[in-house]
Order: structure tokens, then sequence, then C-alpha cells
């Protein structure tokens, strides 16, 4: 019984945060605040360390890139628009959402941007 009502009361709380997420992400007008918006809601959904969403051209190249939990000197270290090699042409190659436990460990991981690590 106990068992049963922490599985509700889990279900309760994770609705009420979509919910939250929803009206976050219909809140915002213009488009580059509504896809931060939704990297925020979306890695706190599925409490992630970090989250990224990229946008690409026609050509398949990184356009934009909309990340959360990279501190803004990392993310100037980077310096420039990733490119589509390792996991992230695994992204590219295969559009949909992808959760890694461990970034290194995946088989398409080729190595961090320099001044990330």
């Amino acid at each position: 019984m106990q068992e049963g009502l922490r599985q509700i009361q889990h279900l309760h709380d994770r609705m009420a945060r979509l919910l939250e997420a929803v009206l976050a992400i219909s809140s915002e007008l213009e488009l580059n605040a509504a896809l931060r918006t939704i990297v925020e809601v979306s890695a706190d959904l599925v409490d992630a360390r970090y989250g990224a969403l990229g946008v690409l051209s026609e050509e398949g190249q990184f356009a934009d890139l909309f990340t959360c939990g990279v501190s803004q000197e990392v993310y100037d270290a980077v310096g420039r628009m990733p490119t589509a090699h390792g996991l992230l042409a695994e992204l590219v190659e295969h559009p949909r959402p992808l959760r890694v436990e461990d970034v290194q460990a995946h088989p398409s991981f080729r190595e961090f941007p320099p001044g990330t690590r």
C-alpha cells in the first residue's frame, strides 16, 4: 500500500512539473527564449545535469545551440558552433532525444571540445 501511494505521489509531482514546463514554454513570445526555456525545463523534468538543443541549418550544420548546466566560461571556451562529429553526429543522423548516463562511455563519443575539461 505504501509503495502504491509513493508511486501516485511521484506521478502527481511529475505531472505538476510538466504543467509548470508547459506554462513556462507557452509564456515565451520570442523563439530563442522559448527554445532556451525548452532546454531548461526538459533537463529539469528528467533530472539531467546538462541539456542542449541544437538548431540545424539546411546543410545539416549547427546554426544555433541552446544549453543548460554548462557554465558561461565553458561555453565561451568552446567559442564556436559545434561540428557534427562523434556524439553530435549521432544526433544529426538520428534526430531524437538522447539521454546518456556517461557521455565518454557512449560508442559515438570522440572527445570533449578544447577548454571544456
